[in-house]
Parts: C-alpha cells; sequence; structure tokens
C-alpha cells in the first residue's frame, strides 16, 4: 500500500541517499522467461490485495483510445512480460514456507480477464464521479464494481491471481482508465512507472526499450543482496516491525473471505485537498521554530529542515488522532519509504516491483488546546499548535533520515533469514500514510487520441480506517495537496469538526 509513498514521505517521494550495492547479474543461472520465479522477501510484506488507480482522460473519439490503448499494452507487455501473468502460491520445494511466485504465463487467466476490457457507461460522467468527495464504503465498492478491471475482494479460492489488469471505462464526458495491480507484484510506485510506459507506448509504439532487465533478475537480485548481509548487518531488532501484519492480520489473503464487502458499511473514503498556501505558510512557521527546537536539543540528533511532506503528514497524524479509539491516547504514524535510490545500479530505478519499507513515529495524545476556528477559520495557527507540529514534523524527518544504507542492510537481513515468510508482513499500526506527491501522474503523455495528459486521479483501497494518501501533485501554479481518507463510519464527524481540519482543508459536513 504501496509512496514518500509510495505507501512515501522519504516517502515514495522522498529517498534516502546512502548507496547500497550495484547489480552484477543474477545469483544464480536464469531460467527461461515462461517459468515461475520467485517474488522477494519484500514482495510479501504489503497486504496481498487488489489496488485500483483510475486515471481520467477528456478525450471525444473513444474508439481511437481503446485501439491507442490496445496497442500500447500490446508493447508494454513485450518488454514486461510478466504483467500478464499471475500472482500463485510456489509450489516446489523450498526452505521457506507460505512463498508467492509469478507465473508469467498465464493463458488461463486471460481467457477469464483479458489485460484490457472495455465498459460503456454513458449515463455517468467523469464531473459526476470527481463531485462525490465523501463516500460510503458501499459507494466506493460500487464504483470500483463498475469501473476497476479486478475486484478488491477476489475469489481468494483461487490459486491464481493476475498482476495486472486495465480497463477502458467510456463515460459520457470522456474516458477513465483504470488499472488494477496485485499489491504483492508490485508497490505504488512501480504502479506509476507502469503507467509512465504505457503513456510513452500510446504516444509513440516505437518508443525505445533498450536496456531493460529482466524482472525476474531484478527480483532475484534483492534477495542476493539480503543473503550477502545475512551475517549481522546491523544489531538492531526488526522482529517488532515485520511480524506478519500485526493489527492489519485480520486482512491477510488466508484468513478471511469476503472481509472488506463485509467492511464496506463501516468505512467512508472522502477526498480533500489543503492549499498549497496554508502548506507553504506551515513550513515556514515550523521551520522557524525549528531552528529553536535544536538549539534546546543539543546532543540528540535533530533534523535540519522539515520538508512540506513532514509537514503534511505530522498534520493529518494530529487530525487523525482524535479518531474513534484513538482520542486521548498516544498512538503511531507508519510512513512508506521508496528505497529504490539506496540501489548504486540504475536498473532499480525503474523497477516495477515492491522496495518499500515503513518508519514508525510515536504521536503524542492530543492536549486541550484552544480552538482555532470561528466564523471563519483564521489564517495563521495559534503558537501551540505550530509548536506541537513542529515536534511531530521533526520526528517524522528523523525516522526518515534514520533509514540509511546499515538499517536498510539490516531489513533486509531480517527478511531473509525468516523462514515463514507469513510472518513478515508490516506491522500494522493506527494512522498508515503514504505519499503520492511526486510520480508524476499529471506529466504523463498519453497522445493526442487520449488528450494527453490525464485531467484527474483516483486512488480507490477502502481497506481499513485511518489511512492516508497524499496523492500526485497537480499542474496548478496554486500548488494544492490532495489527500485521500479512509475513516471508519463513526469518525467522520470527528474529524470534520476537529477545528485543525476545518483551518487546514476549509470543510465541514
Amino acid at each position: 500500500m504501496n509512496a514518500q509513498r509510495t505507501h512515501s514521505p522519504v516517502s515514495q517521494d522522498e529517498q534516502v541517499h546512502d548507496g547500497l550495492a550495484s547489480l552484477h547479474g543474477p545469483c544464480e543461472d536464469v531460467p527461461s522467461n515462461d517459468s515461475p520465479y520467485a517474488l522477494s522477501s519484500l514482495d510479501h510484506n504489503p497486504l496481498g490485495i487488489n489496488v485500483t488507480f483510475l486515471l481520467f482522460f477528456h478525450a471525444a473519439q473513444s474508439e481511437q483510445c481503446i485501439r491507442v490503448l490496445q496497442d500500447g499494452i500490446k508493447q508494454l507487455l513485450k518488454v514486461h512480460p510478466f504483467l500478464a501473468g499471475d500472482v500463485i502460491r510456489q509450489t516446489k520445494f523450498s526452505q521457506r514456507k507460505n512463498t508467492w511466485q509469478i507465473e508469467p504465463d498465464a493463458p488461463e487467466s486471460l481467457l477469464k480477464v483479458p489485460m484490457l476490457q472495455t465498459r460503456y457507461c454513458p449515463a455517468h460522467s467523469i464531473k459526476e464521479l470527481e463531485s462525490k468527495r465523501l463516500l460510503t464504503g458501499v459507494e466506493e465498492q460500487e464504483i470500483m464494481r463498475q469501473l476497476a478491471p479486478l475486484p478488491i475482494d477476489m475469489d481468494l479460492s483461487m490459486p491464481q491471481r493476475p498482476v495486472l489488469r486495465f480497463q477502458a471505462n467510456i463515460m459520457r464526458d470522456g474516458v477513465i482508465l483504470a488499472m488494477a495491480f496485485h499489491h504483492a507484484a508490485m508497490d505504488g510506485a512501480g504502479a506509476a512507472r507502469v503507467l509512465g510506459l504505457l503513456a510513452d507506448y500510446c504516444r509513440d509504439p516505437a518508443a525505445s526499450s533498450a536496456g531493460v532487465i529482466p524482472d525476474r533478475q531484478l527480483r532475484s537480485q534483492i534477495d542476493c543482496i539480503a543473503a550477502g548481509w545475512s551475517s549481522g548487518a546491523s544489531r538492531a531488532d526488526f522482529s517488532q516491525h515485520y511480524c506478519g501484519l500485526g493489527d492489519w492480520a485480520a486482512l491477510l489473503a488466508e484468513n478471511w473471505s469476503g472481509f472488506l464487502q463485509a467492511r464496506a458499511t463501516e468505512l467512508v473514503t472522502w477526498r480533500l485537498t489543503i492549499p498549497g498556501s496554508k502548506v507553504q505558510y506551515l513550513k515556514g512557521a515550523c521551520n522557524a521554530l525549528l531552528l529553536g527546537q535544536t538549539s534546546a536539543l543539543a546532543g540528540r540528533p535533530t533534523p535540519r529542515i522539515l520538508s512540506n511532506n513532514d509537514i503534511v503528514s505530522a498534520l493529518m497524524a494530529m487530525i487523525l488522532r482524535q479518531a474513534g479509539q484513538l482520542a486521548g491516547k498516544s498512538t503511531e504514524l507508519s510512513i512508506a519509504v521508496d528505497m529504490r535510490a539506496n540501489f548504486q545500479a540504475p536498473a532499480f530505478n525503474n523497477y516495477l516491483g515492491n522496495m518499500v519499507l515503513l518508519t514508525y513515529t510515536p504521536i503524542p495524545a492530543r492536549k486541550d488546546q484552544t480552538p482555532v476556528d470561528g466564523p471563519l477559520p483564521p489564517t495563521e495557527l495559534r503558537q501551540e499548535y505550530l509548536e506541537e507540529l513542529t515536534r511531530i514534523a521533526a520526528r517524522i524527518r528523523q525516522s526518515l533520515l534514520d533509514v540509511n544504507a546499515e538499517y536498510i542492510q539490516g531489513v533486509l537481513s531480517h527478511l531473509h533469514s525468516q523462514t515463514d515468510w507469513a510472518k513478515i508482513g508490516f506491522r500494522g499500526v493506527p494512522i498508515p500514510l503514504s505519499s503520492f506527491r511526486n510520480f508524476g501522474i499529471f506529466g504523463l503523455d498519453f497522445g493526442e487520441s487520449l488528450g494527453s495528459q490525464p485531467r484527474g486521479f483516483q486512488l480507490h483501497l477502502p481497506v481499513l480506517g485511518g489511512m492516508c494518501f497524499i496523492l500526485p501533485k497537480r499542474q496548478d501554479s496554486t500548488e494544492p495537496w490532495d489527500l485521500h481518507l479512509t475513516l471508519n463510519r463513526d469518525d467522520v464527524s470527528i474529524v470534520a469538526n476537529d477545528p485543525l481540519f476545518h483551518w487546514a482543508a476549509g470543510e465541514h459536513l
């Protein structure tokens, strides 16, 4: 799940910079391209569910759009044939239990669910969908049922689960391209790279694919690198953070059937926007305060500067800690960290598989503070809010700075050494956050037939209350920050009436 991000502040939009390892080649003889190959240890961390991205295009010639998408997907599969495959249980003998692999050759799945499906929705419009900022879980799942090529809640008795599928939805006022991917096969940043490749091939079918390293080689290289560190790269104990999903264990694919559908009545998704001017104000105010805090905390590691992502992440943590059973208690925030830049081999920059770790930041209980809103929210926050926001943002930034080469080596070594990979999933926390801010979605050019660049983006993942996604940056001079929240139904009014939320987003129910 996945980002900063995916599930990323260094999320899937910022990266840590210590180099780790160069790519020298596969660890063992590479079998034929049609044979199954193992998913890496990192692929076993996230929830094994389907995630759906929606891209909105204001295209008039729908039939031409479909032809362009068909040709683009064909070219995409020539470069990355595994995308037409399945995620399946590893069948051959392995020294580990509960491992997954990719079956690149999956003709039965392709017959059941083609790579590109087309659905005509003349009674519905993009404008109508974009206007729905607050959706119940039932409404969200109905949108997915109509627009997504794969359900999030698949028949989990099926041994095969497609890696990736597309659906072109022809609306009254344009085209919605839905892409659903299995989270065990790729993270959010990898999915964004797939969309980037598809855009290139839709715009220019002859676009170069030179130098692409096969996916199977990169995945095996990750565990090869980890095996080289298994003697103990770090003295840190990672078992508390990679322990079979912790609070999320109920969502393990093997543990439920229809769980998400049953949860639909309990969840609400909310898409909201924080004006860029408010984020810039907070960044300036908090960095000014940070200078004073740094001098007061001499001898303790503190960051020198806070990023926009740090500020927005801290702000959402302060708001979401009020929800439900968290009110009046300390809690915890997790942030997805993209590690691609830590591997010196350029091939990993375009790696599609999971390359995400989580950082964990404690969030203190809220103190009673003076409300920030009146008839109209003030332009500036009170000092006590700014001081707490600065402290939390600094903790977040420091947790991201701590993800260095030694830390990553320790995590990979820990994961690789485990014998049951059903027990290495991310530990779930009450407030999981991922940032897709720098995925570059709105800068993709799909060519004239699709109207060039996407005009809108939505994520559909109604899974857990408390989840927060920072959505891709729009090409807007005011640089607004779009967010996607999933809340428990009973928490909506609490969040909506929170004065800090009202100040930031200017929204009331």
